[in-house]
Parts: C-alpha cells; structure tokens; sequence
C-alpha cells in the first residue's frame, strides 16, 4: 500500500523525477516479493514488511517534501506575477523627475 501510494502521488514528469528513488525502492522491495510467500516464517515476513515500510515512509517524506516545495514556489510566483512594479497613469506626459517621485510612493 505505501508503494503504491507514493507512486499514485507522482505525475507522469515527476516519476522521471523520482526515477532514482523508486529504483531504490523496487531493490529493497523486490526480494521480499519474489522470494518471499505466506507459508515463509512469520519472523521472516514481520521483517521484510517492517523494512519494506521504513524504506517507502523515507521515499514518501522525500515526495512530500517536493510537494510542499513545489506548491510553495507555485504560490511565490503568483504573488510576484500580481505584484505591480509599476504605476504609470494613462495619458499622463511625466515632467523630468516626476516619474521616479511617483513611483517611489
């Protein structure tokens, strides 16, 4: 379930973004699935399922955070792009100085 999750929570782009970590992931998983079945020694699988969710909770904080980044600088942008730089009235000749001493204020 947290694999799948992580995986259901990246956009096609950012899977190529995250290529790396989910190969890191599908290498600790793998062997656990390939190898491992339910008549295998409860010990075995406890471990394969406790190691298996710590490495998907540290590649899930990792998307997360990107996440958060990625809606923080979305909102940073559009603060600046609403930011006016400038106020220039219309149909309005400026005197030498004018312009800088309007904008100044």
């Amino acid at each position: 379930r947290d694999y799948n999750k992580i995986l259901n929570a990246l956009l096609p782009e950012e899977r190529k973004l995250f290529q790396d970590r989910i190969h890191y992931l599908d290498k600790r998983v793998t062997p656990g699935v390939t190898k491992l079945n339910w008549t295998s020694s409860k010990t075995l699988l406890d471990y394969f399922v406790k190691e298996a969710r710590k490495y998907c909770k540290e590649v899930e904080a990792t998307v997360n955070d990107y996440k958060a980044a990625n809606e923080r600088i979305a909102a940073l942008c559009k603060t600046v792009s609403e930011t006016l730089l400038i106020s220039v009235k219309k149909k309005k000749i400026y005197l030498e100085g004018e312009f800088e001493e309007t904008q100044k204020a």
